[in-house]
C-alpha cells in the first residue's frame, strides 16, 4: 500500500514497521511516527537516516497522544517532553514528585484526560484520580508506566509498574528485563513472560534477532567451512574414490550412514542433467570441490573455470584434470565465492552453484554471490542454484529426524529436539520466496525456474531439496505461472493423473496439493506435535492421513533398513521404478507397478508419469506444506521448447527476503544474548529460557499480543534411578558427600554442587567400595552417574588403596606425613602462632559455662588428635596421645564486664596468637570471655598440625551435642568414631611405601613431581613495597575479598562451559595476574587439597591438608579455553599425584633453601569449599541451646608465605549463590595493605574479563 499510493507520513507501531522491507520503500514514508510501544533504538539506527522519525507515546484514557521525542540514529530513545495542555507528573508511591533521574509512575493531567470507563467505576477510581496539583475539581490519569525525568528535561520509559511479578521469591520488573534484551544488538524485537508450568514458572524471553551480520563474522563462517574442507580434501586416504566420485562427508541425517553410493550417483546424474540442459560452453563453476560436476560437464564444454576456497582442493583437482584428455580447457583459482578477480563480466554463458550455498554464512552474502554472478554471465545465460536446502520445510525435517534417533517416545522432547537442531543449524536454508523476491528486485533477469530435486531413491535429498535455474535477459521463455489448475483431489491417484492426461489432452495443466511422500507424513507429525498431541497419536493420524509410513519411522522400532523399507512400501503399496527395474522389467511396466495402490507420491513418479504421457513435466512445492505441484506441458505448445519459468509460485505471507532464509550464526547470537543477559542482570531475573520468533504475534491495533506468545517446550525430567551395582555405588557416594536426598542415573555431579576438592573424595570412596581405581579425572570425562558407571566399566585397572582401618598400634607411632612438615618447621623456627587456626564467637543469651566446660573435654577426650603431643626419639618425631584426663585445653572463664572494646580485642588477640610448645602442650587452647550479663565471648585455637578447615563441621556438630548433653547433666550419647588420626597415619605410611622402594606409591608420584616441576624458576619475582629481609619474619595482615553473586555465577557458567570448576577458573586468573605483574611466562601457584578421601575420615578432626604445585604456562598468550584446558589438565594430574607430602617434594627438587621466602611457591589459592560454607551460617552450623552466635574477629597476624589467597564461594539461607568472599594474607615486611587491595581488583578484574570473554585470548 505504501509503495501503491505512495506514502509520505505514516504512524506504525514499532512491532509492524520492523516487518516492513526497507530497501522496497526507499524514496517513501518522508515522517515516519512510531508509537504503541517502545520503540527500539535497532529500528531507529534503520529508518531514522535520511527521514523525520518520532517517537509519540500517550495512551488512549489521555486522548492518544500525550509526549513526542524526535528520533536521532545512536542516541536513546525516550518518550520526549509533553505536548501542548498536557501536564506529566512523575510521582512516587504518595503522589509526590520524584527528583531528576528517580524512577516513579507517570501520572497525565489536563483537558485531553477521559472522564473515566463506561460502566466500570471501580476501574475508574482506580485509575482516574484526584491532582494534588491542580484546582478542586482537577483529576489525572494514573497510567501504571514507570519514567523517569532526563537532564536534559524529557522522559525517558521504563516499562510498566503491573508488570512487576514474584518469581521463586523474588520480584522481577518484566519491563526491566525486556529492555535488556533489546538493548543488546543482536535483538530486534523482544517480550518476557512468564509461563506457569504444571511442576514450575518459568521466565521466558521472546526474541527476534536481528538478521544482519557482520563482515566479520561472515569472513569467519567462511574460514571455518574453509578449515573443515581443507582438512577432509587433504587428508591421505588409502581408499581414496576416483577422480569425480568422491562422496565423502555424505551421510543420512536420520541414520548417521553414508547415503548409498547409488543414490549419490543418480543425485549426481540429475544436477548434471539439468546442467547440460543449459547447453553449456562457457562455464563457472563456484565451489568447485572434488569436481563431482566438473567430471561430467567439463568433457563437452569449450572452457570450463573453477573456482573454491580451498587450496588443497585445488591443488588436487589440478592434478586430476591435467591427466585427462580435455584437461587444456579447465582453470581452477583458489578464491571465495564472492570473489571474482581474474573473472570477465558477461563472458560465461552458465554458471554453477552446485550443492554449495548451504555453506555461505548469510543470505546477505548469498545476495552478493547472485549479484556478482550474473553480472559475470553473459547476455541470455543461465545461473544453476543446485542442491538448495528448504527453509520452509526444516521444522518437518528435523521432526523426522527426532523420531528416527529419539530413544523414548515423548513429544515434548521431540519437540525440543527440533528446536534447538533449528537454532543449532549451522548452514543456509532457503526458502523458494528467497529467488522469486530476488528475481523480482533485478530487471536483468528473463525468468526463474524452480524444481524439486529428481531421482527414484527416498532419502532427504530427493524429499527435501531443489534446484533453481536463473535465466538472464534476452531469454525466451515460457510462462506457466497463470496455466489452468487442477486439484489433485479431483485425480484419483496416480493412475487417474494419467488417464487425465491421455484422454483430455490439456495443452498445459498445473496438479496442485499432490501429497509429497515421505515429507507430507513428517509435515503430519510437526503439526501433530506442535498442537500437543502424543507422538503416538501424531503417528495415527499422520499415517491415516497419507496411508504412507516411512522408513525412518520403522527405524524408531528397532528394525533393521531393509525391514524398515519393506514395512514401509507394504502399507502405502507404494513401489519406486528402480525395484521393479531391478527385477529385470521394463520402464513402463516399472512405472505402471509404482503407480498401483497409492496417494502419497514422490517427485519422480510424476516426472516418470509425464513423460510416459509425452508431456514435458517440472515438479515444484505446492502452496501447502508437504505438497508439490507438477505442471505438465505438451509438445507442440507455444513456447513449450523455451526454458520454463514461473513454473514455482510464491506465497504470499512470505513479504521479506530475511524471512525467507535461515540464520547459520543464530547459536552464536544466542549464546551472545545469554552472555549480554549474565553480565547485566542478576541471575533470578536471567530468563530461563528464551524463544527465538522469525515474526511476533499482533493484536489488532499492531501490537505484540502478549497472550498469543508460544509457550516454551518444557521436557519433564524424569528421574531415572540407578539400576546396577556400580551405578547404586555411585549415586550413594554422590549423595554423601554433597548431602543430597537422592541422586538419579542422569544427574551431573558438577551441576549438583561437586567440585574437583569433593571430587577426590568421591574418588576415594568409590575406589574403597568397588576395589577399582577411579582417578579424580573420570568424573570430569563422565560426571553424570550413568556416564561414570560406563566409564569405570570400559576402564578397570590400576593399583587400588587399601581401606582405612583401625590399625595395629606399634610402640612409637610415627607422624602423618602433612604432620611432618609442620613438625620439622616448628623444629627450625620455634613455637609460633604461624599455623594457627583461631575462632572467637559472641555468644548471647543463658549460658551454662559449666556445661560448656565438660563439653569441650568431652571432644578432646573423642577426638585423639586434640589431645595429642609431639615428642622424638634419637631424632624421630612420634605422637603420643594423652589420656582424656591429662588432656588440658586452658580452659578458663574470665570476667570482663566493663572491659572496652579495645580490651577485648587485644584479649582475643592475645589468645588466637598464643604460641603451642607441641612437645608438652595440647594443640587446643580454648578461653570464656564474660563480658556482661548473658553476654560470652568464646576463643578457641587450634594448631594446624591437629586440624584443618574441614574439621570444623565435626568439630562443632561433637560440641553442640556435647553441650546439649551436658545441659541436661548427661553424657553426650554419640556413635564411636570409625578410627582415630593415629590409625590414619599408620595406615598413609603403610600405604605410600618407602622412599626407597622404587614400586612404592610415593616413589612413582614424587618422579611425576621431579618431571611436572623440572625447570621452574626458584622465585616469582612480584613487586613488593619494600625488599625482602634476609630472614622472613612471617609476621602478616589481611584484607577482605567481597565479589559480587553476578561474578560468583559468571565464574560459575565458564567453568561448566569448559568442563572445569570454579576454583580452576580462578587459578587461571590468578596465574595470569602473577604472570602480569611478574613478566613471566612460567608460573607456580600453591594449591591446597583437603586430603579426605576416605569415607571414615568425615567425621574425624584432623589435619589431611596437603600443599600441591600448580604449574601455569602463558606462553603464546593462550586463548581462555586454552588456558583452562591447560589449568584442568594440570589440576587433575596434581589431584592424582597428591598424596606426597609438599616437603618431599622440595626435598627431591632440592631448590636453593632461603629464610627469605617460600620454597618453589610464594602465592598460595585455598579453596574453601567447606561444606558449612552452604548453609548461610556464619558459625558454622554451631548450635548451644537458645544462644544467638556471632563470629568475631580473630587473626593470628601471621602470614605462611607472600600472599595466601582464601576464598570461598558463598550462599545465602535459600541456598542462592551470595558472591565470593575471604581474604588475602600478606607478609607486612614486604607487602602494604593498599598494594594488597590493588592486586585483588586487578585479579577482580582479570576474573570478570576471562569469565566474560570465553573463547577469546586473555590480556597479559
Amino acid at each position: 500500500m505504501v509503495e501503491q499510493q505512495r506514502v509520505d507520513a505514516a504512524l506504525l507501531t514499532p512491532t509492524v514497521l520492523a516487518t516492513l522491507d526497507r530497501d522496497r520503500l526507499v524514496g517513501r514514508l518522508s515522517t515516519l511516527v512510531t508509537g504503541g510501544e517502545a520503540c527500539p533504538a535497532e529500528l531507529v539506527a534503520a529508518w531514522a537516516p535520511g527521514r523525520a522519525m518520532f517517537n509519540a507515546y500517550g495512551p488512549t484514557e489521555a486522548t492518544i497522544w500525550v509526549t513526542w521525542s524526535a528520533l536521532v540514529a545512536g542516541e536513546a530513545v525516550g518518550i520526549g517532553v509533553p505536548i501542548a495542555g498536557v501536564t506529566a507528573l512523575v510521582l512516587d508511591g504518595r503522589l509526590n514528585p520524584v527528583p531528576v533521574g528517580v524512577v516513579g509512575e507517570l501520572y497525565l493531567a489536563g483537558p485531553g484526560v477521559a472522564r473515566g470507563y463506561v460502566g466500570r467505576p471501580d476501574l475508574t477510581a482506580d485509575r482516574f484520580v484526584a491532582n494534588p496539583f491542580g484546582d478542586s475539581c482537577a483529576r489525572m490519569y494514573r497510567t501504571g508506566d514507570l519514567v523517569r525525568w532526563t537532564s536534559v528535561g524529557g522522559l525517558e520509559y521504563l516499562g510498566r509498574a503491573d508488570a512487576q511479578i514474584k518469581l521463586r521469591g523474588q520480584r522481577l520488573e518484566l519491563g526491566e528485563i525486556e529492555n535488556v534484551l533489546l538493548a543488546c544488538p543482536q535483538v530486534a524485537r523482544a517480550a518476557v513472560a512468564v509461563h506457569r508450568g504444571e511442576a514450575a514458572d518459568h521466565l521466558v524471553g521472546y526474541v527476534a534477532l536481528d538478521r544482519s551480520s557482520t563482515a566479520d563474522h561472515e569472513a569467519e563462517a567462511v574460514d571455518q567451512w574453509q578449515q573443515i574442507y581443507d582438512e577432509l580434501y587433504d587428508a591421505e586416504l588409502d581408499d581414496a574414490a576416483e577422480f569425480g566420485s568422491d562422496f565423502r562427508g555424505w551421510n543420512s541425517s536420520y541414520t548417521g550412514e553414508p547415503i548409498p553410493l547409488p543414490q549419490m550417483q543418480e543425485w549426481r546424474s540429475c544436477a548434471v542433467q539439468r546442467i547440460v540442459e543449459l547447453g553449456p560452453q562457457r562455464v563457472l563453476e563456484i565451489g568447485v570441490g572434488s569436481g563431482l560436476v566438473l567430471a561430467q560437464v567439463a568433457p563437452g564444454c569449450a572452457e570450463y573455470w573453477g573456482t573454491d576456497f580451498s587450496a588443497p582442493t585445488i591443488h588436487k583437482l589440478r592434478a586430476a584434470v591435467a591427466g585427462q584428455p580435455w584437461g587444456d580447457r579447465v582453470r581452477l583459482q583458489t578464491q571465495p565465492a564472492h570473489v571474482t578477480d581474474g573473472l570477465a563480466p558477461g563472458y560465461f554463458d552458465t554458471i554453477i552453484l552446485n550443492s554449495v550455498v548451504q555453506y555461505f554464512p548469510s543470505a546477505d552474502y548469498l545476495t552478493e554471490v547472485i549479484d556478482k554472478a550474473v553480472g559475470l554471465l553473459a547476455p541470455g545465460g543461465a545461473l544453476f542454484v543446485g542442491d538448495v536446502r528448504n527453509h520452509s520445510l526444516q521444522s518437518a525435517f528435523q521432526t523426522g529426524i527426532a523420531l528416527a534417533r529419539a530413544d523414548s517416545a515423548d513429544a515434548d522432547e521431540v519437540r525440543q529436539r527440533v528446536q534447538h537442531a533449528m537454532l543449532g543449524e549451522p548452514e543456509l536454508l532457503l526458502a523458494p520466496e528467497f529467488f522469486t523476491t530476488w528475481v523480482g528486485e533485478h530487471t536483468e533477469v528473463g525468468g526463474i525456474d524452480i524444481q524439486v530435486k529428481r531421482g527414484q531413491a527416498d532419502n532427504e535429498l530427493t524429499r527435501y531439496r531443489y534446484d533453481v535455474t536463473i535465466h538472464k535477459s534476452p531469454t525466451p521463455v515460457c510462462s506457466v505461472g497463470g496455466a489452468p489448475v487442477l486439484e489433485w483431489a479431483e485425480c484419483a491417484g496416480l493412475e487417474g493423473l494419467y488417464a487425465e492426461l491421455s484422454s483430455q489432452s490439456p495443452e498445459v495443466v498445473r496438479v496442485t496439493g499432490i501429497p509429497h511422500y515421505a515429507v507430507i507424513t513428517e509435515v503430519s507429525l510437526d503439526q501433530s506435535l506442535v498442537e500437543g498431541l502424543s507422538v503416538a497419536e501424531a503417528r495415527d493420524i499422520a499415517f491415516a492421513r497419507t496411508d504412507a509410513v516411512t522408513p525412518e519411522q520403522s527405524l524408531v522400532d528397532g528394525l533393521s533398513v531393509a525391514e524398515a523399507r519393506d514395512i514401509a512400501f507394504a502399507r502405502t503399496d507404494a513401489v519406486t521404478p528402480d525395484q521393479s527395474l531391478v527385477d529385470g522389467l521394463s520402464v513402463a511396466e516399472a512405472r505402471d507397478i509404482a503407480f498401483a495402490g497409492t496417494d502419497a507420491v514422490t517427485a519422480e513418479q510424476l516426472y516418470l508419469l509425464g513423460e510416459g504421457a509425452g508431456y514435458r513435466v517440472a515438479v515444484t512445492w505446492g502452496a501447502r506444506p508437504g505438497t508439490v505441484d507438477a505442471v505438465f506441458i505438451a509438445p507442440g505448445v507455444l513456447g513449450s521448447d523455451r526454458v520454463l519459468s514461473d513454473v514455482y509460485l510464491p506465497q504470499a505471507d512470505l513479504r521479506q527476503r530475511g524471512a525467507c532464509a535461515s540464520a547459520p550464526d543464530t547459536n552464536s547470537k544466542l549464546s551472545e544474548l545469554r552472555q549480554w543477559l549474565a553480565e547485566r542482570l542478576p541471575d533470578y531475573m536471567v530468563p530461563t529460557h528464551i524463544m527465538v520468533l522469525d515474526e511476533f504475534p499482533l493484536s489488532s491495533s499492531g501490537k505484540i499480543d502478549r497472550r498469543a506468545l508460544p509457550a516454551p517446550v518444557l521436557v519433564a525430567k524424569v528421574f531415572r534411578a540407578p539400576q546396577t551395582l556400580t551405578e547404586k555405588t555411585i549415586a550413594e557416594a554422590f549423595t554423601e558427600v554433597l548431602g543430597l536426598d537422592r541422586v538419579g542415573l542422569d544427574d551431573d555431579f558438577f551441576a549438583l554442587g561437586g567440585d574437583s576438592l569433593i571430587a577426590i573424595r568421591v574418588s576415594a570412596r568409590l575406589q574403597a567400595a568397588l576395589g577399582v581405581e577411579v582417578p579424580v579425572r573420570y568424573l570430569f570425562d563422565a560426571p553424570t552417574v550413568g556416564g561414570l558407571a560406563v566409564h569405570l566399566d570400559l576402564n578397570q585397572a590400576g593399583v587400588v588403596r587399601p581401606p582405612l582401618q583401625v590399625m595395629p598400634r606399634p610402640a612409637h607411632i610415627p607422624l602423618s606425613f602433612a604432620q611432618q612438615r609442620l613438625w620439622f618447621l616448628d623444629q627450625l623456627q620455634g613455637p609460633s602462632p604461624i599455623y594457627n587456626m583461631a575462632v572467637a564467637l559472641r555468644l548471647s543469651g543463658p549460658l551454662d559455662t559449666d556445661a560448656l566446660g565438660l563439653a569441650l573435654a568431652d571432644v578432646v577426650g573423642r577426638h585423639e588428635s586434640l589431645r595429642t603431643v609431639f615428642g622424638s626419639v634419637e631424632g624421630v618425631a612420634e605422637q603420643v596421645v594423652l589420656p582424656v584426663d591429662e588432656a588440658d585445653f586452658g580452659w578458663r572463664v574470665v570476667e570482663a564486664g566493663g572491659w572496652s572494646v579495645e580490651q577485648l580485642h587485644e584479649a582475643v588477640g592475645a589468645a588466637t596468637c598464643h604460641s603451642f610448645d607441641l612437645s608438652s602442650e595440647i594443640p587446643l587452647r580454648a578461653t570464656l570471655l564474660h563480658t556482661g550479663i548473658d553476654e560470652h565471648v568464646l576463643v578457641a585455637v587450634v594448631h594446624h598440625i591437629a586440624a584443618d578447615g574441614w574439621s570444623v563441621a565435626p568439630l562443632v556438630a561433637d560440641l553442640g551435642a556435647a553441650y546439649a548433653a551436658r545441659s541436661s547433666d548427661r553424657m553426650p550419647d554419640w556413635a564411636p568414631l570409625p578410627v582415630q588420626y593415629v590409625d590414619y597415619s599408620l595406615w598413609q605410611r603403610e600405604w605410600l611405601g618407602e622412599e626407597s622402594d622404587p614400586d612404592s606409591v610415593i616413589t612413582r608420584q614424587l618422579s611425576y613431581w621431579e618431571q611436572e616441576l623440572a625447570g621452574l624458576p626458584e622465585r616469582l619475582e612480584l613487586p613488593t613495597d619494600r625488599p625482602y629481609p634476609p630472614v622472613a619474619d612471617y609476621r602478616g595482615a589481611s584484607v577482605a575479598v567481597a565479589w559480587p553473586a553476578q561474578l560468583q555465577q559468571q565464574v560459575t557458567r565458564v567453568a561448566r562451559e569448559h568442563n572445569a570448576t570454579s576454583s580452576m577458573v580462578v587459578q587461571a586468573a590468578l596465574a595470569v595476574l602473577l604472570g602480569n605483574l611478574s613478566a613471566s611466562t612460567d608460573v607456580a601457584i600453591g594449591v591446597a587439597t583437603a586430603g579426605r578421601g576416605e569415607a571414615a575420615l568425615d567425621d574425624l578432626v584432623g589435619f589431611f591438608v596437603n600443599t600441591l604445585v600448580l604449574r601455569v604456562n602463558l606462553d603464546d598468550d593462550p586463548s581462555v579455553a586454552e588456558l583452562l584446558g591447560q589449568v584442568r589438565r594440570r589440576s587433575l594430574a596434581a589431584f592424582e599425584h597428591q598424596d606426597v607430602p609438599f616437603e618431599m617434594v622440595v626435598e627431591r627438587l632440592n631448590p636453593t633453601r632461603s629464610l627469605t621466602h617460600h620454597p618453589l611457591i610464594q602465592t598460595m589459592l585455598t579453596w574453601q569449599n567447606l561444606p558449612w560454607q552452604h548453609s548461610g551460617d556464619s558459625a558454622a552450623g554451631l548450635g548451644l541451646g537458645d544462644l544467638q552466635i556471632s563470629p568475631l574477629s580473630a587473626e593470628t597476624r601471621t602470614s605462611r608465605m607472600d600472599l595466601v589467597f582464601s576464598l570461598a564461594e558463598q550462599f545465602d539461607e535459600t541456598g542462592a549463590p551470595a558472591g565470593i568472599g575471604g581474604t588475602v594474607e600478606f607478609r607486612t615486611d614486604v607487602f602494604d595493605a593498599r598494594t594488597v587491595e590493588r592486586l585483588t581488583e586487578r585479579l577482580r578484574r582479570v576474573l570478570v574479563a576471562l569469565s566474560a570473554e570465553g573463547e577469546g585470548d586473555h590480556d597479559r
